[in-house]
């Protein structure tokens, strides 16, 4: 598929240790008359940006203008301060964790950077998210509070229980720093729930930052980075540059293993969605039991088609924003059958959000009535989007 050349920039460029093919495609297009404020804007919507700079800087730093690189530089220092912050706050987190018996796992933000690329300025992370039992969740969140978080939602002892029986986490914060503290991992996305328990024997141990920290093992990883981008329609490049760099760095991972944990959480077209765009896209190979797979389900071939048209839409950047993304007929099509289609379509439409919570704080014996309440605040908010 061709692209226009700062959408190919922003492709080639987002890898670490690019070999002398793309180095080279990176100096071609350096001189192709390049938008560079397209180019900056691009980098930054889809998360890309501190792989853009690192490549530009390293290969193509006397084609690219000074003033350009500059602004790049900037944004770059910034993250990077950023995610030390993060980084230095997980590891207290966690031992917080530790110390008062409350098994914990860090997936995406700084680690995930980490685990991917080798160094974790290398991606934008906004927060922290943590997983943990729903049996925990309550106590680890009065830990939290009692370290100066605050919540975003402020509930009774009533509330709370029924708060965690049908939400998936707490969001708290402090100053700069945000935690998103999950008892489930996809936002009950998926219609089998990823949580703690689905991952106990999927974890490994992972040193960062002079700590070690409980991660998934590469084979959940990609799993869940499938389901989390699905989640999203795939808007953001940065998502598929972190699977290929995971494929890439464990070349020898367990093909079986991967495709029964995206059964496991219904979850196989998703799965395979996921590598079949990290092929198209970074040329990432997949084993032939996997390749079949994906030749077999022709749904997988026109649904990775129509998310790279919706990628790259007119400009670099995310095309698909609020409700718009969120009731996109890819969530549909992407299910591995009709039935969990439909299943889905009903949870979306009833199924309570955080948002209701906010917007129609009620006593606990009436929050049932947020399953009633969620189809007129959907219906409210399309009707807005639309005009």
């Amino acid at each position: 598929m061709k692209f226009r050349p700062e959408i190919e920039i922003l492709i080639a460029s987002s890898c670490v240790n690019p070999d002398a093919d793309i180095q080279g495609k990176l100096r071609k297009l350096s001189v192709q008359g390049i938008d560079w404020d397209l180019l900056i804007i691009g980098s930054m919507n889809h998360k890309v940006m501190p792989l853009v700079y690192s490549n530009l800087k390293t290969y193509c730093s006397d084609l690219v203008p000074a003033d350009v690189l500059e602004r790049f530089r900037v944004s770059y220092l910034g993250n990077m301060v950023h995610n030390i912050s993060l980084s230095d706050e997980l590891c207290r987190v966690l031992d917080l964790f530790k110390v008062n018996g409350i098994p914990a796992l860090t997936f995406k933000g700084p680690v995930l950077s980490e685990m991917a690329y080798g160094d974790m300025s290398c991606r934008m992370s906004s927060d922290l998210d943590i997983l943990v039992s729903v049996h925990d969740a309550i106590r680890a969140r009065d830990l939290l509070i009692e370290k100066g978080y605050l919540g975003d939602i402020d509930l009774t002892d009533i509330q709370t229980k029924l708060y965690v029986e049908n939400e998936n986490y707490f969001n708290l914060n402090k100053k700069e720093l945000s935690v998103d503290l999950h008892w489930e991992m996809s936002g009950k996305y998926t219609l089998q729930p990823l949580h703690f328990g689905a991952f106990e024997m999927d974890l490994e141990s992972i040193s960062f930052q002079g700590c070690e920290v409980p991660s998934l093992c590469p084979e959940a990883l990609i799993v869940y980075l499938s389901i989390h981008s699905s989640k999203h329609c795939w808007n953001h490049l940065e998502d598929l540059a972190c699977m290929s760099s995971i494929l890439r760095s464990h070349p020898s991972l367990n093909s079986e293993k991967m495709i029964s944990v995206a059964k496991g959480f219904r979850s196989l077209r998703i799965f395979l969605t996921g590598l079949y765009l990290c092929s198209e896209l970074f040329d990432v190979g997949v084993s032939d039991e996997i390749g079949n797979l994906v030749r077999n389900d022709k749904a997988v071939k026109r649904i990775g088609d129509l998310v790279i048209g919706n990628l790259f839409n007119d400009v670099p950047m995310p095309t698909e924003q609020g409700i718009n993304w969120r009731f996109s007929l890819i969530h549909f099509r992407i299910r591995d059958n009709w039935f969990d289609a439909a299943h889905y379509a009903l949870r979306l439409l009833f199924r309570p959000t955080i948002k209701e919570w906010l917007y129609f704080p009620l006593p606990a014996p009436l929050t049932f009535i947020h399953y009633l309440l969620r189809p007129f605040r959907l219906a409210t908010e399309y009707f807005k989007a639309s005009k």
